[in-house]
């Protein structure tokens, strides 16, 4: 219900009746600690939910072994809290381990790989690696094209990564592309009134501002 003010006493109260119950490292702490981490997550408090979150991965990789799926997970979100922390070269080596897991795990053309791949590809974004986040799209595009098909909602994201790359790299007609394709597979998707819709007519309009295209980036805003 979203009631996370509520909800959160609860999470801490079940968090300290398990912590008593049962040894440091037991499953059912990982699992309380995720609860309390996700929720801290929502309520916006970084820090504290990195303290449970890291708690988690912690209990993973002893209980389940470093090289496990669910480590992988777990570092998948670590990367993005290290990241909103502004901690840049964790959140990239999170992510990067993270891939390596999914990888060995699930064999490189797996579906979850290119989540893993997407999360990699917004640390190289977010550290200016523009060129490596479009290689890293490049190879999960493929990947959900393959799995889920070229009009998943999952592709249209992935093409939208690609184009912000691509805009920061000058290569400016290709970006122009992508926002394209995907704006029509959201515009199937979820229909013309979607923020989705609205977020990709916004950074068309943008580019084609850019680009001196002035009756279509006033259509498009």
């Amino acid at each position: 219900m979203k009631d996370f003010q509520h909800a959160r006493p609860l999470f801490e109260r079940a968090l300290v009746v398990d912590e008593k119950a049962f040894p440091k490292g037991n499953p059912y702490l990982a699992n309380d600690k995720g609860n309390l981490g996700r929720l801290l997550l929502e309520l916006g408090n970084y820090p504290a939910a990195l303290a449970h979150l890291e708690g988690v991965l912690a209990i993973n990789e002893k209980g389940r072994g470093p090289q496990d799926g669910v480590v992988a997970l777990d570092l998948q979100v670590v990367s993005d809290l290290y990241a909103k922390l502004g901690r840049q070269a964790e959140a990239l080596q999170a992510g990067q381990r993270s891939l390596s897991i999914q990888e060995k795990v699930m064999g490189t053309d797996h579906v979850e790989v290119s989540v893993a791949l997407e999360t990699l590809s917004s640390r190289y974004f977010e550290t200016a690696q523009y060129q490596k986040s479009l290689d890293v799209l490049g190879r999960a595009l493929a990947i959900v094209e393959k799995a889920l098909g070229p009009t998943h909602v999952e592709v249209a994201e992935v093409l939208q990564g690609m184009a912000d790359s691509q805009v920061q790299l000058g290569s400016l007609s290709e970006a122009g592309r992508n926002y394209d394709r995907a704006l029509s597979i959201q515009e199937a998707v979820f229909g013309p009134t979607h923020v989705k819709v609205g977020e990709s007519l916004l950074k068309l309009a943008k580019l084609n501002w850019r680009t001196g295209k002035w009756e279509a980036a006033l259509d498009h805003s």
